[in-house]
C-alpha cells in the first residue's frame, strides 16, 4: 500500500512538471515526463490526455490521435479528452463530424469554455457550416472579448463575413461596394483626418458583433456620420477610412478590389 502511494505521488509530480514543460514549448521533457507519468499510473486518463497534447504539438500526430481516442474510450464525459480529440482531428482535418461531436460536448461540459466553442467553429467552418461555425465563434467573443482566442475567433468570423459577401458574385467584384467606397472617398475628402478616425473606430465598435453584408437593409446609425448605412456600406466606409489614417491597418475585411476601382473611378470624374 505504501509503495502505491508513493508510486501514485511520483506520477502526480511527473505529471505536473510534464504540463509545465508543454506549457512553455519544452516538449521533449514534457513527453519523456508524460510517458514516465503512464508507466507510474496506467490508469491516469488525463496524463494520456496531456501526452496527446504534447505529442500533437511535436507533430507526433498518429500517436497523439491513438492516446486521445483511447482517453476518450475510458471516459467518455472528460471534457478535456474530448475537447483535446476533437481539437487533433481538425488539426489533421479528419473526421470532421467526430470532431464537432466531441467539441460540443466538452462546451456542455465545460460552460464558457472558449477553447472548445472555438474548436466547434473551426470545425463547422471546415465542414462548410459557416454558420454554425459563426454562432460559435460568437460563444467565444461572448466570454472574453480581449484575449488571443477572441482574436483567433474575430478572425474566423471575418474570413466567413469575407466568403459570404463574395458567393454572391462568384468570387469577383461587389459593384455595390465599389459604390459606398468611392462615396466613402468623396466624403472623407471634405473631412479633418480626426474626423475620419473617429469615424473607422466607430464603425469598427459597432463591427464588433458582426456584420451581414448581404443584408440589404438600412439599420445602421452613427455619431460620426449622418444618414443611415447598410452593413455592407459601413464595411466600405471602414475600409476607406483605415486607408487614409493607418493604410497598413488589416480591418479584418478585404475590399482592396473594390477600393481600387472606387479609386479609379474617382479620378477619372476629377479629370472629366
Amino acid at each position: 500500500m505504501g509503495a502505491f502511494v508513493v508510486g501514485r505521488r511520483c506520477a502526480l509530480v511527473h505529471f505536473n512538471l510534464g504540463m509545465a514543460l508543454s506549457d512553455v514549448g519544452e516538449l521533449d521533457g514534457a513527453i519523456q515526463h508524460l510517458r514516465e507519468t503512464l508507466r507510474l499510473a496506467p490508469g491516469m486518463t488525463n496524463a494520456k490526455v496531456a501526452l496527446g497534447v504534447a505529442l500533437l504539438r511535436k507533430r507526433q500526430a498518429p500517436e497523439a490521435e491513438r492516446l486521445l481516442v483511447e482517453a476518450v474510450t475510458e471516459e467518455p464525459a472528460n471534457p478535456y479528452a474530448l475537447r483535446n480529440l476533437g481539437g487533433c482531428l481538425v488539426a489533421l482535418k479528419k473526421d470532421l463530424p467526430r470532431a464537432e461531436e466531441c467539441l460540443r460536448k466538452a462546451a456542455k461540459l465545460l460552460v464558457n469554455d472558449q477553447q472548445a466553442w472555438f474548436g466547434v467553429g473551426q470545425a463547422c467552418e471546415a465542414q462548410g457550416k459557416l454558420d454554425e461555425a459563426d454562432k460559435a465563434y460568437l460563444r467565444v467573443l461572448d466570454s472574453n472579448f480581449n484575449n488571443d482566442i477572441a482574436e483567433l475567433a474575430k478572425n474566423g468570423r471575418s474570413r466567413i463575413t469575407q466568403q459570404s459577401m463574395r458567393a454572391t458574385v462568384g468570387g469577383g467584384i461587389r459593384m455595390d461596394a465599389v459604390m459606398y467606397c468611392l462615396a466613402a472617398i468623396k466624403q472623407f475628402e471634405a473631412m479633418e483626418p480626426i474626423q475620419v478616425k473617429q469615424a473607422a473606430f466607430e464603425i469598427a465598435t459597432v463591427g464588433t458583433r458582426g456584420l451581414n453584408p448581404n443584408d440589404p437593409a438600412k439599420t445602421y446609425k452613427l455619431r460620426s456620420l449622418s444618414g443611415t448605412f447598410t452593413a455592407l456600406q459601413l464595411l466600405s466606409y471602414m475600409f476607406v477610412a483605415f486607408k487614409r489614417i493607418s493604410p497598413d491597418a488589416d480591418t479584418g475585411f478585404d475590399l482592396s478590389r473594390e477600393y481600387e476601382s472606387a479609386k479609379q473611378m474617382h479620378a477619372k470624374q476629377q479629370k472629366g
